[in-house]
């Protein structure tokens, strides 16, 4: 009787040690997302900085029309390439 009560007292020790670790790997990836996502957003905010000014600089020498759809050109090739890096990488694994 003594051997089973240990065996459950030791099993309950280890649950609760695997619970607190489990939490504090959650909260790790938690915050490693958060950073993530801002990160993201920052990446963001500067692609669209770049693009506008590269919009600014092709309407003073071509039709802004034509700026506005080379710029937008550009932009779908990027994302096309990104998009097929990503399926890429994602198909190695």
């Amino acid at each position: 009787m003594r051997f089973i009560a240990e065996f459950i007292l030791s099993v309950v020790e280890l649950l609760e040690s695997e619970v607190r670790a489990f939490r504090l790997n959650i909260l790790s990836l938690v915050s490693y997302l958060v950073f993530l996502a801002a990160a993201m957003l920052v990446l963001l905010a500067g692609a669209a900085v770049i693009l506008l000014a590269f919009y600014a600089l092709l309407n003073t020498a071509i039709d802004p029309i034509a700026a506005a759809f080379i710029v937008g050109g550009f932009t779908l090739i990027i994302g096309f390439f990104l998009v097929y890096g990503i399926r890429r990488a994602a198909m190695r694994r």
